[in-house]
């Protein structure tokens, strides 16, 4: 048994050893879904091929205000002071130094617990979010494409360098702030496990598949793309979608596709491979008359995760 203090509740947690069956096919209600590609985001937290909207709940936006005002009455509060025989006999704003006695203030302790409080409240509200997520996922699909997101990279900060210094530095904070609180490595690691206990399959597309920029009717890839275009429009075959919607629809064609393998991974990555075999695994991109589009990226070809501009760009259809 592990006793565990949260906030203001306690929890006993119990470890039972049971042997359960998973299940070796998908119900029919896994079945009638199909398959479904999922694009997470911080403009809504998923958008799945089926054209379903999972809002962005932003629960950090939502308690900042009240987490705010906690952690200002917190600093407010001070420590006790004490003397030889452990009596307090000074009030100290600041912590005291090391190798002085002192204790917390009885309000110091109720604004500590308050902030604790809110602060567990805050991830509950997260982790309900991210399991009722997961579990409407793997119940009514039974395949679900998502990709291989480097959340690290995603957040990094943009400060710079003192000979270097980044731009927009504010604004990349508040971005990373808002994909930190989605918890997108959270609901990766969710459904890896949660797909073998309901009999439904987790594939991923590869890291430097063009999703975003790839139109899911043509297959042409854009040179580029900026964050702010939530409209994709395709320079080639004119479609115009919601970009995430686009992105999601790639998924599920690139991780789908024969050469990727689920996420327990009985394959090697599109990186590890030679160059040879790593170039001819590339999704190829056709147009609406099934002409191909020559010169496709290869992960050697691409800086952080965004493809370089190809003979995509010159590309036009007969008309």
């Amino acid at each position: 048994m592990t006793i565990s203090h949260t906030g203001k509740y306690w929890w006993a947690s119990i470890l039972v050893d049971e042997r359960i069956d998973q299940p070796a096919h998908p119900t029919a209600r896994q079945r009638a879904g199909g398959p479904v590609g999922m694009d997470l985001g911080v403009h809504c937290l998923a958008v799945l091929s089926n054209g379903e909207l999972i809002a962005n709940p932003r629960h950090l936006r939502t308690a900042a205000n009240r987490l705010a005002k906690a952690q200002r009455q917190l600093a407010r509060t001070g420590w006790w002071i004490l003397n030889g025989s452990g009596q307090p006999t000074q009030l100290s704003r600041r912590r005291p130094p090391r190798g002085v006695a002192y204790k917390p203030t009885t309000g110091r302790l109720k604004a500590r617990a308050r902030v604790s409080r809110l602060y567990a409240e805050l991830a509950a509200r997260r982790a309900t979010t991210q399991h009722a997520l997961t579990k409407h996922l793997v119940t009514n699909y039974d395949r679900i494409a998502i990709e291989d997101l480097n959340v690290a990279g995603m957040t990094c900060s943009a400060k710079g360098s003192q000979d270097a210094p980044g731009s927009n530095v504010a604004a990349k904070a508040g971005l990373n702030r808002s994909i930190l609180d989605l918890g997108f490595g959270e609901i990766r690691r969710q459904l890896e496990y949660k797909t073998g206990w309901y009999g439904s399959q987790l594939v991923v597309a590869d890291r430097y598949a063009p999703t975003s920029k790839m139109c899911s009717v043509c297959r042409a890839v854009k040179p580029k793309l900026s964050l702010a275009e939530r409209t994709y429009t395709c320079n080639w075959c004119g479609t115009s979608i919601d970009r995430d919607f686009n992105a999601a629809c790639n998924i599920l064609s690139v991780a789908t596709n024969a050469n990727n393998y689920d996420a327990c991974g009985t394959q090697e990555s599109l990186n590890a491979r030679p160059a040879a075999r790593r170039a001819s695994a590339q999704p190829v991109a056709t147009t609406l008359d099934g002409q191909a589009i020559a010169s496709q990226v290869t992960p050697a070809k691409q800086l952080a995760g965004h493809p370089t501009q190809t003979e995509a760009r010159n590309y036009k259809p007969d008309t």
